[in-house]
């Protein structure tokens, strides 16, 4: 049961990343390429604890001994995560749903947010993972379904006309039972 209401959420998230991811799919940071991730902290270079979490900003430096782009954490700047954040881009609910919006769960107004990092292009890994999320779940209930619907006509084929059919159909399935599921999956 944990399980199924972990999927649950999942697909929820997942379904909604629109409006749960701090970016849209493509937006781009630019100069913020391979970003490292930015860890949400509740407690100032002060000391002070503060209820709402904020980020700090990065400097990025160039290690020219090593051709390396460095990135320090600069503490002195801080953004608060606020929710229901505006964002740059207008986006559609699923990518096809006419409802359009602007609007986060969370993000800064000023400065970044990656809590995953960003790419070499300078796009947000934590968005991107939602997004990707929806892809990934949906092949599992597409594989079920396909399954199900193939192994009803079989079935139904198989059991009404019966008799040689029957036989052909069964061993046909006996066959394919026979290959062993692992080595084929790493075939394919």
């Amino acid at each position: 049961m944990t399980a199924l209401w972990c999927l649950i959420a999942l697909y929820f998230f997942t379904l909604l990343s629109e409006f749960f991811a701090p970016y849209t799919l493509l937006e781009t940071a630019k100069g913020l390429e391979n970003h490292p991730p930015t860890p949400l902290s509740f407690i100032d270079i002060q000391g002070r604890f503060h209820l709402r979490p904020f980020v700090n900003g990065y400097t990025r430096t160039v290690d020219r001994e090593n051709f390396r782009i460095l990135w320090e954490r600069n503490r002195e700047e801080v953004y608060p995560i606020r929710l229901l954040v505006r964002g740059q881009q207008e986006y559609r609910l699923l990518g096809i749903l006419p409802v359009r919006g602007r609007t986060h769960l969370f993000g800064v107004e000023e400065g970044h947010v990656f809590l995953f990092g960003t790419d070499k292009w300078g796009r947000d890994v934590f968005s991107r993972v939602l997004y990707g999320g929806r892809i990934s779940l949906t092949i599992g209930w597409a594989g079920v379904l396909i399954s199900l619907f193939l192994g009803v006509i079989i079935g139904t084929v198989s059991g009404y006309f019966s008799g040689v059919v029957d036989h052909i159909v069964q061993r046909a399935i006996e066959v394919l039972m026979s290959v062993p599921s692992l080595p084929l999956w790493l075939l394919l």
